[in-house]
Order: C-alpha cells, then structure tokens, then sequence
C-alpha cells in the first residue's frame, strides 16, 4: 500500500534540510573560525619563537660578555697572581742562587787555588830542576871556550901577565912559575911587548897546569890561570841567578882552587883577543935570563 506524504510530512523534510543545512554552515563557520585561530596561533607562536630566540640571542650574547669580562678579570687576576708568585719566586730563588753560587763559587776558588798553589810549586821545582842543567851546561860550555881559547890564543897570558904587573908595582924579584908547554909562548909575547922589569923571572915548573901561571915574590902571591877565569865566570852566574840558588851555594862551597893560591884585590880581569899579533919564536939564547927569559 502506498502511503502519500502529507504536508506535515512535507514540512518536516524542508525544516530538517534547513536544519542540516544551517548545521552545516555553522560547521563551515566553526572550521574557517578554528583555522584562524590555528593561522594566528601559528603565527603568533612563530612571532613568540623569534622573539624568544632574539632574546634568547640577546641574553646570551650578554651572557657571553659578562662571561667574557669575568674571565679577562679573572685572567688579569691570575695574571697578577702569577707575576706576584713570580716576583716573590725570583727573589727568593735569586737569594738561594746568590748563595749557591757564591758557595759553587768559593768551592770553585779554593780548588782552582790548590791547583795554582800545586802548579806554581811544580813550577819552582821545575824551574829548580832545568835551572841547574842549564847552569852546568852553560859551565860546561864556558869551561870548554875558555880551554879553546887558551889553546888557540897562547898570548892571552902574557898580556895578562903583562897588566898584572903594570897593576901591582912590586918591589924586589918575582918568580913567575909556568908550566913548560907554555914559557915558549909567553917569553915571545913578553920580548914582542918590552917584557916584564929584569927582576921578574920566568921558571919553567911542571907543577902548573897549562894556561896557568903562579906568581910568587916577597908582595906578591896568587895565580894567573884558567881556572881563575873559569871561576870568574862561575861566580858571575852565582850573582845572576842568586844566592839562594843550589849552583851559588855548589860555588860558595867548591874547594877546587889550588892549595897555595891567595886571591890579590888587584888581579887583572880576562882581556879580550888581541887581533892580529903574530907569533914569533923566542930568541936563541940561555934559558935562564934575568931580562925576563925562561929559566
């Protein structure tokens, strides 16, 4: 059976599509309501959140500066600290180095002393030492020039012989005592230079050494002789080196003078070489004159 719609059936429908209908604009109006506030929250939380991050920028940069000041006041201050620690460790470290150094110092000076002190008597004991070789090598080489030259100048007595008596005027006879290797000579330089006065006679007397001659007379008693030069010499170098030296005191000590030798203040010193004289042979005649030939 078919059932027909009524008009109130009719308006039923209408007022509910108008209802349906409303609901759905209010639903419309709702949505495009929520959307705008969701925009607007959106856009006002983006706002916030720049916002926040701005400040939050700005406070840490503020952050960042104090931080920045506090930590460079605290370095200036740890600084300070530490030029003040080092001040105070300087000082005191230069006081202990002073003292360390000074006692490094004195450790040092005292055994560079005992070195010096060890060393300077080496030295003197060296010194000592080389100081009499050099002596006796320097004796010896005087002792063997004087010999040569004795050998090679056999007038060199005579003129000796000569100032010793031009020296000491002597009255009365003198024997002039030489050894027979050498009255050949020396009464050829006697006759070449006018000879001593007629009482001065030469004696040929085995007894005296070679180069050497004794004069004896009633004033007058010594030796002319190399070893007078020898000790001339000898006692030159005494002086020279000292007389605190071993070689003066060997000198001061020596006894090899001849027994009867008596020393005259007046004795002639070495006289240098004549140069050029020429040997002649002694005239033929006695070998004992009184005109001061050999007897």
């Amino acid at each position: 059976m078919k059932l027909e719609a009524t008009d109130d059936d009719r308006y039923d429908q209408s007022e509910f599509d108008r209802v349906i209908e409303q609901a759905y604009r209010e639903l419309e109006y709702s949505r495009r309501i929520a959307q705008g506030i969701i925009s607007n929250a959106r856009d006002e939380a983006s706002q916030l959140v720049a916002k926040a991050k701005t400040e939050a920028a700005r406070l840490v940069a503020e952050a960042r500066a104090q931080a920045s000041t506090a930590q460079s006041a605290e370095v200036e201050r740890q600084v300070e600290e530490a030029k003040h620690a080092y001040q105070q460790g300087f000082t005191s470290g230069l006081e202990k180095g002073a003292d360390e150094g000074q006692r490094r110092f004195d450790a040092i000076l005292t055994k560079v002393s005992g070195i010096l002190e060890h060393l300077t008597v080496e030295r003197e004991q060296m010194f000592d030492t080389y100081r009499q070789e050099m002596l006796d090598l320097v004796l010896k080489i005087a002792e063997r020039v004087v010999r040569v030259e004795k050998e090679t100048i056999n007038n060199l007595l005579g003129e000796n012989l000569v100032l010793l008596l031009e020296e000491n005027p002597i009255r009365g006879e003198v024997a002039l005592h030489l050894n027979p290797a050498d009255v050949e000579e020396v009464s050829s330089y006697l006759v070449e230079n006018g000879g001593p006065l007629p009482r001065h006679r030469l004696k040929s007397n085995p007894d005296v050494p070679a180069g050497e001659c004794w004069v004896r007379g009633p004033e007058l008693n010594l030796d002319l002789s190399f070893q007078r030069r020898f000790e001339t010499i000898r006692d030159r170098l005494a002086e020279r080196f000292g007389a605190g030296s071993s070689f003066s005191r060997r000198v001061d000590g020596r006894t090899d003078r001849h027994p009867g030798e008596e020393r005259s203040a007046g004795m002639p010193g070495p006289k240098p070489e004549s140069k050029g004289r020429s040997r002649r042979s002694p005239p033929s005649g006695p070998a004992d004159r009184p005109d001061g030939q050999a007897s």
